[in-house]
């Protein structure tokens, strides 16, 4: 299908122009209407959006498909605080839903923990089947008693079970709560409705990708967000088999690499931190690899012909990952670029250590309003340094802005402006200052060139002539437009030039 786009303005991810042309799926010219014109072949579709703003199509370089999934299906604990609040939902929820297992989401364990919530208190709520409590952070889980024995895991009294035993949990899940392919397609036309065109599953299992590539569009013939993953490390011969049997490359799933967990996270205070945590001194979190089994691991992936993806929240953590790609080799030809998940602690030196290693950086900009434990956790003289975007940005680093959904929210808008707006977070936490947030056209950036530069695909993320014609049509007619919009400016997005969602139908000229 060849078209001719005309907008108020069509931002490419490089440079601001009136028009594009794009043949079978993929942008060939970009410039004045006028020139864009005479480069569009003879019939091709004109499609005119005056007063609008047209952008390229929204990359989540790091998301939990499967576990989003499932948050759809699970009782809801975000909003709670309290012992009493929780297992009166849980009693609630077992009674109306006659699932096997139940899972709770969105709570804080810590919090739970100090408001006396225990196994026990599981065990009454839910007598018949397992319980699982997921922390909000992803890194901590609660049980009862049926869920225990069923994990085959030991604890203590208190039923959480901590970073090291959370594989095991999420590998049981898959078991006793897989995710059909048709869940895949409707989750990933919800994720097309918030204006992303490409997203990455990391910690992507075998059956999820599986699934993952049964779930093609339904009969209406839109598309669905193209999907790259991670494999677990644990995974690495399974991935590697995959990966020289052709089935990594081919088709909308592709799987890019693996996924490492260089520590944990600040919520339950598993993040490796250089000094003890504030509200706990005796204690600095863990590193769960030294740097030689690291770089090691980093080795033997690009042997197989998979990028990294290594997660690492705590300034120890950030640092340990650093010092292991100097010592590792860099990725083959064709091997998508070493990565950074989180970087949530990163002091003024590992900013500058990080110049020298060609690692693109996965952010979360979301984390800014759920980590409410920030202040709590570091204290005001390390919080300042906490999610530095702007100084990361100024070091040369590229930056990949992604939502950790469901541990974070799930909507790029929001992180958008979250990277944009941090004062929006200093009641949250104060420290976290002006300096550190950045532009729009950065924010648009690290959603777009940034997710693109994440996966190691030139041609996403970009309305420059060779880039995936994957657009969105903005309700806005400029960049500062849009981002005074409080809610998503989204009206249309197009993947690889065919239209995936039309939120409205615009009106008067707009329309095609």
């Amino acid at each position: 299908m060849d078209q001719l786009w005309t907008a108020e303005k069509v931002y490419t991810g490089r440079r601001r122009v009136e028009a594009i042309v794009v043949e079978d799926g993929r942008v060939v010219a970009a410039g004045s209407a006028r020139s864009a014109r005479r480069e569009s072949p003879t019939g091709a579709e004109r499609i005119r959006r005056p007063g609008r703003l047209v952008v390229p199509g929204w990359i989540d370089a790091h998301l939990h498909l499967t576990a989003l999934a499932r948050s759809r299906e699970s009782v809801p604990l975000g909003d709670l605080s309290s012992r009493a609040g929780v297992t009166r939902r849980l009693t609630a929820w077992a009674a109306e839903h006659p699932d096997p297992v139940i899972v709770g989401v969105g709570g804080s364990i810590p919090a739970f923990g100090r408001g006396s919530l225990r196994r026990l208190d599981l065990d009454r709520a839910v007598r018949d089947r397992p319980v699982v409590l997921i922390d909000a952070s992803g890194h901590q889980a609660m049980a009862n008693r049926a869920a225990l024995a069923a994990l085959g895991v030991r604890s203590a009294g208190s039923g959480i079970l901590g970073e090291r035993s959370m594989a095991t949990v999420y590998d049981w899940l898959e078991q006793v709560m897989p995710i059909r392919p048709e869940q895949y397609r409707r989750l990933l036309a919800e994720l097309a409705a918030r204006g992303l065109t490409t997203v990455a599953s990391v910690q992507a299992s075998a059956r999820e990708r599986a699934a993952l590539r049964r779930s093609e569009p339904g009969r209406d013939g839109r598309p669905l967000p193209r999907v790259r993953c991670y494999a677990p490390i644990s995974e690495l011969a399974t991935a590697a088999r995959e990966r020289k049997a052709g089935e990594a490359s081919p088709g909308r799933v592709r799987l890019v690499g693996v996924k490492i967990f260089v520590d944990g996270a600040f919520g339950p205070r598993t993040a490796a931190l250089r000094e003890p945590y504030a509200d706990r001194p005796d204690w600095r979190g863990e590193l769960l690899w030294s740097d030689r089994a690291l770089a090691a691991a980093i080795d033997h992936a690009h042997g197989a012909g998979l990028a990294v993806a290594m997660h690492a929240i705590g300034d120890r953590g950030v640092a340990s990952a650093l010092r292991a790609l100097r010592r590792a080799g860099g990725p083959p030809a064709g091997v998508a670029p070493p990565r950074i998940e989180h970087a949530g602690l990163v002091p003024t030196d590992l900013v500058r250590r990080w110049r020298s290693v060609r690692a693109v950086g996965v952010v979360q900009p979301g984390f800014l309003e759920t980590d409410q434990w920030l202040l709590r956790r570091l204290g005001r003289s390390r919080i300042r340094c906490a999610y530095p975007f702007r100084s990361l940005l100024r070091a040369g680093v590229v930056l990949a802005g992604s939502s950790d959904a469901p541990y974070g929210p799930v909507d790029p808008w929001r992180g958008i402006r979250l990277a944009m707006r941090r004062p929006e977070i200093d009641r949250i936490a104060p420290g976290l200052t002006v300096r550190e947030g950045v532009s729009f056209v950065d924010a648009v950036r690290m959603y777009t060139h940034g997710g693109a530069a994440a996966l190691g695909e030139p041609t996403l993320g970009s309305l420059e002539p060779g880039g995936v014609a994957d657009l969105l049509v903005l309700g806005a007619a400029s960049e500062s437009a849009a981002a005074r919009r409080p809610d998503s400016p989204v009206l249309e997005t197009w993947i690889g030039g065919v239209r995936s969602v039309h939120h409205r139908r615009p009106t008067g000229r707009q329309a095609r």
